[in-house]
């Protein structure tokens, strides 16, 4: 992918409210799982965004939160909305390639992270994100998971291009406890999750880009849009085959 155009698909991205499947309900809900975290823990939001759960996380803890995204202009809207909330004595922003982190190790007491573990696979990403815990702490992480064992061919040929790794919530919980960790709890997201910050507003910038002039667009855009479009509509027509699961996890 040429720069112009990771460039053009980054910043529609950062014109969503999230840049996936999320909400502050589900969050809640996961970080409710967790035992208490006090002033002095050190938490590290991986794949961030625009820090739409970076600032949950700062609002419903009192501890320090490191937050690494590979996409600077997603992590300057952070900043600003840090800084507009009061949080930035208590953030830390890196830009940084997730695959690559530059991290102490044994350095967190949780490590939160949604939707970006599947750039590594569910096990492989837990795995190298173990090493960066203390001897006691804990993960919160979302995946896509099958729902179903019989999902439909458009869905399965989607998935199968879009996220080759991806299992259902039995093989996860093997991963799990392959990579080093107890399955403490976990929930399918609910399907307001898929729409209120992320499909809804994104049919809304679609059809804004879509009234560019061709001239101004990348090799490739118009593509990408029309990608994101059959997601949308392959989600309307199956969304029980497939969905979104939060996994709160201790280290062992």
């Amino acid at each position: 992918m040429n720069q112009q155009l990771f460039s053009e698909i980054t910043a529609f991205f950062n014109k969503l409210p999230r840049q996936g499947v999320g909400s502050t309900q589900s969050f809640q809900k996961a970080f409710n799982l967790l035992p208490k975290l006090g002033a002095g823990s050190q938490i590290v939001d991986i794949g961030c965004g625009t820090g739409g759960q970076t600032l949950d996380l700062l609002t419903h803890c009192a501890g320090h939160v490191t937050a690494v995204d590979s996409s600077q202009s997603s992590l300057d809207i952070l900043k600003e909305k840090a800084d507009k909330a009061g949080f930035s004595d208590r953030i830390e922003i890196l830009c940084e390639d997730i695959t690559e982190m530059e991290l102490f190790e044994q350095s967190f007491d949780l490590i939160w992270s949604e939707g970006a573990i599947y750039n590594f696979g569910l096990e492989e990403g837990l795995t190298t994100w173990r090493s960066l815990l203390k001897q006691s702490a804990y993960v919160v992480v979302n995946d896509c998971c099958w729902l179903t064992d019989t999902p439909d061919p458009e869905t399965l040929g989607f998935w199968n291009e879009g996220y080759p790794g991806m299992t259902n919530q039995l093989t996860a919980q093997q991963c799990i406890e392959r990579a080093g960790f107890k399955l403490i709890e976990s929930f399918v997201q609910p399907e307001n999750d898929w729409w209120e910050n992320f499909y809804t507003p994104m049919e809304q910038e679609i059809a804004l880009q879509k009234n560019r002039s061709a001239e101004e667009l990348p090799e490739g855009y118009m593509a990408f849009l029309a990608g994101m479009e059959a997601e949308i509509g392959l989600r309307r027509k199956h969304k029980r085959e497939y969905g979104y699961v939060f996994f709160i996890l201790e280290k062992k």
